[in-house]
This record gives structure tokens, C-alpha cells and sequence, in this order.
């Protein structure tokens, strides 16, 4: 096998729907806890900004809070995408990142429920999806290249998906996939 010319693929342009990459160097989210109250600062822009400069295709950011009550107790560091505060440091982010060229998505997160999917109320789970749907808006809003929604490893979204976390009846029941 010629191991050069496998590697050589890495180098080359890639597209994702219409975002253009310059290579399919990807740079996976990374919990850091550095937003001191959710605000991303300028050691954070600096952070993903090296990476950019370093010749990393994509970032995708640590994960970043919805606006939820449960979401965000004893995370103060988190990084949230919804105040004026933290778009106002995340689009400083982006600035930086597209002003070396890179491109970079944000990763959307919830943690999850304390215990079961059961104890959320179709009422809040409409308000949850409200607010995935505007931290995706306000993603877009400061300049985001994309999204990636978290929806893995017992986080929220994939608490529906498991018998041992969601035992509802309804249409969010386990026994309905989403996809």
C-alpha cells in the first residue's frame, strides 16, 4: 500500500453542502470549560484562531449550551450560545477563525436530563427544541459556517433513543426513532 498517496487525500479541498474546506483536517469538540459565566473570551478566539492558522480544515467548537434552565447548573465555564454577551465573544471567535481563512461550525449541546427523558414534559420538550432551534439561529447570527448538533454518549438527544433512560409512551418514546 502506498502510504503517501492514502495520506495525500487528508490534503485535498472537501464541501459540505456549501461550505468549502481546504482540506478534511477536522478538528473535534473539545470540552475546555475557559468561558468564565458561558462568554467566550479572547484566549478562546486565539484558541480556535491557531488552529485555523495551523491548516485545520474544520473546527468544530466545544460544546456550546442552549438556553435551558437544566442545561446549565454547576457549568459556569461552559461556553452557551444565547446570551448577548456570548455571541458577542463567539462572533469575535468567528472573526478570527475566517480571517486566516478557516472555517468553524459550533457545536450545539444539552447534557442531558438529571434522571429519565420521562421527567420532561411535552411542554418542555417543545421548549427544548425551541431552544436547540435558536441557539442554531443565533449560530448563524454571529457568522457559524454550520452547526453540529451533540446527540451522542447519553447527552440529551440520545437519552430518547435508550430503554434504560426513556420509558414515555408517547411520541417520543424509544420504540419511535427520529431518523
Amino acid at each position: 500500500m502506498n502510504h503517501s498517496k492514502s495520506v495525500e487525500t487528508l490534503f485535498t479541498p472537501f464541501e459540505i453542502g456549501n461550505v468549502k474546506l481546504a482540506n478534511r483536517i477536522v478538528m473535534s469538540p473539545m470540552t475546555r470549560n475557559f468561558s468564565p459565566n458561558g462568554v467566550p473570551g479572547e484566549d478562546v478566539a486565539a484558541y480556535y484562531r491557531c488552529r485555523a492558522e495551523n491548516g485545520v480544515g474544520l473546527i468544530i467548537t466545544e460544546g456550546t449550551f442552549v438556553n435551558h434552565p437544566d442545561v446549565v447548573s454547576n457549568q459556569e465555564n461552559v461556553p452557551h450560545l444565547y446570551s448577548e454577551e456570548a455571541l458577542e465573544g463567539w462572533s469575535k471567535v468567528v472573526e478570527g477563525v475566517h480571517e486566516v481563512e478557516g472555517k468553524i461550525f459550533s457545536q450545539i449541546w444539552h447534557m442531558g436530563a438529571r434522571s429519565h427523558v420521562n421527567d420532561y414534559s411535552k411542554q418542555e420538550i417543545t421548549e427544548l427544541i425551541e431552544a436547540f432551534e435558536q441557539a442554531a439561529v443565533n449560530a448563524q447570527k454571529v457568522g457559524f459556517d454550520g452547526i453540529e448538533i451533540m446527540a451522542a454518549h447519553g447527552f440529551l438527544i440520545d437519552q430518547f433513543f435508550w430503554d434504560k433512560t426513556n420509558a414515555r409512551t408517547d411520541e417520543y418514546d424509544e420504540s419511535h426513532p427520529f431518523c
